[in-house]
């Protein structure tokens, strides 16, 4: 049925806006619906759908799933089993100081310069600003998403891979910008 949507121009499978019926064949097709040949008219390619067939022919392709597509699993029912999340909370201290205060208190934490060289500590404004540069496109006019927009206190309590290394953010209300 797909096939029978799409319009192949220069060698590029095209989806149209509309199909319509031409003008000459109008009464012939009030006599008797669904007997005349539709045209493609419109815009083509029409972003929106060609968008979604895109996205549609990549996940029949096996390149994405439908988990890249909705990392917060709003797919699923409410009675289907959800992967777990799992939330990852540290404690460093900020310096040495800070370090012995909270072993008075019986609390054993590693200071930011004692941690391994495999992690990578970061504000929130650093993540923010990768976010940012998802999406982004010149060519097509994307600006990606906006920097002021809030993370979120799961976005940055999770452990990220980057290459060798192991990114770790700090929760976004330790950044000054958004405290005052």
């Amino acid at each position: 049925m797909i096939c029978t949507v799409i319009i192949v121009q220069g060698g590029c499978r095209l989806v149209p806006e509309l199909y319509a019926v031409p003008y000459d064949k109008v009464a012939a097709e009030k006599r008797q619906r669904g007997t005349q040949d539709r045209v493609p008219a419109g815009a083509t390619p029409y972003l929106w759908a060609q968008s979604l067939y895109i996205v549609c022919c990549l996940l029949y392709e096996g390149f994405l799933t439908p988990a890249e597509l909705d990392p917060l699993s709003r797919r699923l029912s409410a009675y289907e089993k959800r992967p777990p999340c799992e939330v990852q909370v540290s404690i460093l201290a900020e310096t040495y100081e800070v370090q012995q205060e909270l072993l008075t208190h019986g609390i054993t934490v590693q200071n930011v310069g004692e941690i391994d060289e495999v992690f990578s500590i970061q504000p929130a404004s650093s993540f923010a600003k990768i976010l940012s540069r998802l999406g982004q496109s010149k060519k097509l006019n994307l600006t990606g998403r906006p920097f002021d927009i809030d993370i979120g206190v799961l976005s940055t309590s999770r452990l990220y891979q980057l290459g060798q290394k192991f990114v770790i953010f700090t929760p976004q209300v330790l950044f000054f910008r958004f405290t005052f």
